[in-house]
């Protein structure tokens, strides 16, 4: 899933453009305070080739990001969630699972939202 175009997002996102320090446009939603999300990113793929597959995000460098940035992956073997810190490390792909098994006809799911205390940028 290397494009956005697969992704749907709900809530409040903001798009932010003309940054010095980011080459392209992103989506960008804030802290809450509220116990539910107001801001929820799900990118979905349909699975043709069976396999073994990494999943891996990558943000922009050079802007403030949560320090807890909750991302569940959805599988076959059930849903796992995993928190990065997206504070540092931008511009690269990082790593959120390795190994995530799909068989043909399934549908990779990811899904992101704000949380208390966390804001998140795509």
């Amino acid at each position: 899933m290397r494009d956005e175009t697969s992704a749907r997002y709900t809530g409040s996102w903001t798009y932010v453009t003309n940054t010095p320090s980011v080459e392209r446009a992103y989506r960008r939603a804030s802290v809450t305070s509220s116990a539910s999300p107001t801001a929820v990113l799900v990118w979905s793929l349909p699975i043709q080739t069976p396999g073994l597959y990494d999943v891996s995000v990558v943000y922009p460098a050079g802007v403030s990001g949560s320090t807890a940035a909750p991302f569940e992956i959805e599988s076959r073997a059930g849903k796992r969630i995993v928190t990065l810190n997206q504070s540092s490390g931008g511009g690269a792909y990082r790593t959120l699972a390795t190994g995530v098994r799909y068989l043909r006809g399934d549908t990779a799911i990811v899904r992101t939202e704000t949380s208390v205390g966390s804001a998140g940028s795509e």
